[in-house]
């Protein structure tokens, strides 16, 4: 968990009442025992289909803003990080 996720549950109960909802297991590949598993898959190809299993189940994805892992293919304009940032932010 997250230093500013633990400090954001224990200030306010309705963060916490939330958190305490999400499941302990899902169908999908994530989990809040495995909320980061989208930050693994950032620089792969987006398609809904891939896109939707990595977010079905839970709705907290811990993301790293550090994608020195991935190379140059973080910078391809048709992965899920690009579509993440298009969608939620308006921009690529």
């Amino acid at each position: 968990m997250t230093y500013l996720l633990d400090i954001a549950m224990n200030e306010y109960a309705d963060i916490r009442e939330t958190y305490d909802r999400l499941p302990l297991e899902s169908e999908g590949i994530s989990n809040i025992n495995n909320f980061e598993s989208l930050s693994y898959h950032m620089h792969e190809k987006y398609t809904p289909e891939a896109y939707r299993a990595y977010m079905e189940g839970i709705y907290i994805h811990k993301l790293q803003r550090r994608f020195d892992r991935f190379g140059e293919s973080i910078h391809d304009t048709d992965n899920i990080y690009h579509y993440i940032l298009a969608e939620f932010l308006g921009s690529v």
